[in-house]
This record gives structure tokens, C-alpha cells and sequence, in this order.
């Protein structure tokens, strides 16, 4: 599986944040420039769903209003520009052999990335804001099991299960604590009791 990962990359305050695709194996792409949180947000979002079918230009032009991959020559490899993306550029992470053909290569791994933008599941590396039982925690790992979630809240996963709430639906991890659940800014989990009766519990 491919990861959009959105994280901390620098201390450079609120411009701190980036965005990197990962393959199964390697890491493809990284913004060059710090963002804002609700940038690289958008930034991912705009690359998992646009990315994937714009063409690769090589000669620098750019119609207006054209969505396309751009080659950059950067000091010490190559950068890439995806022109709906105007906050940053992207660094294009790839090892060049001495008898490569270096345009051709870097074509090559643009495909790769697009490619892999197409299966990519948009992740939020840790720590990540979530809320449990309407409290706001940060969540050390992403991702995390229903269960340690429902640790982090301060509640006992032998008598409660998790429940996330997410686009008004409500997914019960009931028998399924070890279940790993990929998190995002601002996910929201509630915990529903299954200890003995006559402890007063609100049904959540």
C-alpha cells in the first residue's frame, strides 16, 4: 500500500508541516517548502485525486490553467512541480546510476509516483490531534489498535469497545480491539461500556 504521509517536518512553528508519497519500499516524493497544517492538507488531498492522470511536461511551458507534472533541475537532483499545488514544490527522491539517462529516469519516476498517488491512502503521521469521549488527545502512533485508543482515553478495553464517528456514521470495533485504525486530524471515538449492569453509564 502506498502512504500520503502529512507531518511535522521541521520546528518552523505553524510553516512546519510537509507532505511525502511512500512506496511499499522507498520514499518518492517530499515537499521542499514548510506549510501550514491546512496546506499540506490540502496539498495531499489535491495530489491523491488530481496527481494521478496529469501529463509529465518537460519543456518548462505551462498553458494557463493547465493541470501538469513540471520538471525542475534542482541543486543536487531533481524537483517537481504539480501546478494545482502552488504552495510548494516537491523533491523527487531517486538514485541515479552513472550510465542512466537522467531525463529519462526522472520521467520514469514521475510515473511511479503517479501510479503509486492512485492506491495512496492519505495518512497523518504522528502526533495527531484525535478526540476520545469528547477530549482532545494526541495520538503517539499511526496507526493505533482500537484498543490502545481506547487506553489513551483512560478506558479499560475489557469493558468497553471503541466506536468511531465519522461522516455521521457510527463504526463499532465490538470483538475487534486489535484492529488497526488509521488516524487522522481530528478523528473522533467514543467508548461504549459492556461491564457488569447496574454501574451508571451513559449509552454513547
Amino acid at each position: 500500500m502506498s502512504l500520503l504521509k502529512i507531518g511535522r517536518v521541521s520546528e518552523a512553528g505553524e510553516h512546519g508541516w510537509g507532505v511525502e508519497l511512500f512506496s511499499e519500499d522507498d520514499a518518492l516524493l517530499r515537499s521542499q517548502k514548510g506549510l501550514t497544517r491546512d496546506e499540506a492538507t490540502s496539498a495531499a488531498e489535491t495530489l491523491k485525486s488530481e496527481g494521478p492522470g496529469a501529463p509529465i511536461l518537460e519543456d518548462g511551458k505551462v498553458p494557463p490553467g493547465k493541470v501538469a507534472w513540471m520538471i525542475d533541475k534542482a541543486r543536487g537532483g531533481w524537483a517537481v512541480r504539480f501546478t494545482p499545488v502552488t504552495t510548494t514544490s516537491f523533491e523527487l527522491l531517486l538514485k541515479l546510476e552513472a550510465e542512466d539517462e537522467p531525463q529519462k529516469v526522472v520521467v520514469e519516476a514521475i510515473e511511479l509516483v503517479k501510479k503509486c498517488l492512485a492506491d495512496a491512502e492519505i495518512a497523518w503521521a504522528p502526533p495527531i490531534a484525535i478526540k476520545i469521549d469528547g477530549e482532545q488527545h494526541d495520538a503517539p502512533e499511526n496507526p493505533m489498535s482500537a484498543d490502545d485508543i481506547l487506553r489513551l482515553g483512560g478506558l479499560d478495553p475489557d469493558s468497553n469497545y471503541l466506536v468511531q464517528i465519522k461522516d455521521g456514521e457510527r463504526i463499532k470495533y465490538d470483538g475487534d480491539g486489535e484492529q488497526l485504525i488509521l488516524l487522522y486530524e481530528g478523528a473522533a471515538f467514543v467508548g461504549h461500556y459492556t461491564g457488569p449492569k447496574g454501574v451508571s453509564q451513559l449509552d454513547r
